[in-house]
């Protein structure tokens, strides 16, 4: 059981079981134990698919929303950034140690090695954000035109020299 909290501070468990794998395959379609079937893998898809990911970790606490008579989509207003990753990360942990003792080892693995994937390709396109220059003269983006370095429309007007 992983524990996270959403942005209002109410203390969430994740747990996958195997009623937690018939209830998202009854709601929202997935079969949970194919996670590397699909184009893209239900895997990436997880971690790629903001709007499934909520739905998916909705579905797998739903017991507990019903309970607390929260529906789909204000429990999605309480996952803010911060929250939604606790439950991202406590739903991958709790996938990999099911497919663990399930004898999925394959499974569990897979679910690792696609954090160090996704951790690396974030890693790499910060480090690309951070070598684009700006073009001094005009600091601006390389690849803006003259066309973008018009004053703005609500720039003070320049003084004219009067003619008097």
């Amino acid at each position: 059981m992983r524990p996270f909290q959403d942005a209002g501070g109410t203390t969430w468990e994740i747990r996958v079981n195997g009623g937690t794998i018939k209830r998202v395959q009854d709601l929202l379609g997935v079969d949970l134990g194919k996670l590397l079937d699909g184009s893209p893998p239900l895997l990436t898809r997880i971690h790629t698919d903001i709007i499934f990911l909520v739905d998916l970790i909705y579905v797998v606490l739903k017991p507990q929303a019903d309970a607390r008579e929260i529906t789909d989509l204000q429990f999605a207003e309480l996952l803010e950034g911060d929250a939604l990753l606790a439950a991202h990360d406590g739903l991958m942990e709790e996938l990999a140690d099911f497919f663990h003792s399930l004898g999925r080892a394959d499974l569990a693995a897979a679910i690792r090695k696609q954090r160090s994937i996704v951790d690396e390709a974030i890693r790499r396109a910060e480090d690309a954000i951070r070598v684009v220059a700006l073009d001094a003269p005009t600091g601006q983006a390389p690849g803006n035109s003259a066309a973008d370095s018009r004053p703005s429309p609500v720039a003070p007007p320049r003084s004219e020299p009067s003619g008097n």
